[in-house]
């Protein structure tokens, strides 16, 4: 994604929080109010969790009604986990100004996450796994890297687009779900990615 134009001081970003499998609206914890209360707006609907044969298009579908009021494209999608499946249409249904992947699932390109659960395989790629549970190149045990980073969630990517993301990335420290652990943290690493200096991240 090419560097965005720094927005104004006063500028009012509306971030779609998209919650991961088996949750609702309430995984974001405070994160909605306190962006509210930096001056921004939110949504956070509930997706189709609990609907069987609910499809990643019909949570879009969700997202974007729930977006359907907001003019431009001052809008950050924020995918958590299993959301991130849903995160992706949105933005290409839409004019968004960022995309962030939050603590994402990386699955296999090419094979759907049926295929995977059904025959036992191993749901993230190996390498991502492998950068997770092992160490690093300098020998620390789940440290993100450039190299990492294009082999699983780059691997189609020219090699500067993949550098930028990397780049781009951020990490907090704690579990799974951030927005429970550390909503505080998360929100201004959020707002920053569409702060007036231009700086932009993703949040690991």
């Amino acid at each position: 994604m090419a560097p965005l134009a720094p927005q104004p001081a006063d500028a009012v970003t509306t971030f779609a929080l998209i919650h991961g499998a088996w949750g609702n609206r309430v995984a974001w914890a405070g994160v909605p109010d306190e962006l509210r209360r930096m001056g921004h707006e939110a949504v956070a609907p509930d997706l189709s969790c609990d609907e069987p044969g609910a499809t990643f298009d019909d949570d879009a579908a969700i997202v974007l009604g729930a977006l359907e009021d907001v003019r431009g494209d001052d809008v950050v999608v924020v995918g958590f986990s299993l959301g991130d499946h849903t995160a992706a249409l949105v933005a290409a249904a839409r004019p968004v100004r960022e995309l962030v992947y939050l603590a994402a699932m990386v699955p296999e390109p090419g094979v759907s996450l049926s295929h995977q659960f059904g025959h036992g395989d191993r749901m993230l790629l190996r390498e991502y796994a492998a950068g997770v549970e092992g160490p690093d190149e300098g020998g620390s045990a789940g440290g993100s890297t450039s190299t990492r980073t294009t082999a699983t969630s780059c691997h189609d990517c020219p090699e500067p687009v993949a550098r930028e993301r990397f780049e781009r990335s951020r990490e907090l420290p704690g579990s799974h779900s951030p927005m429970a652990s550390r909503p505080e943290e998360l929100t201004r690493l959020l707002v920053a990615g569409v702060s007036k200096d231009g700086s932009h991240g993703e949040a690991s």
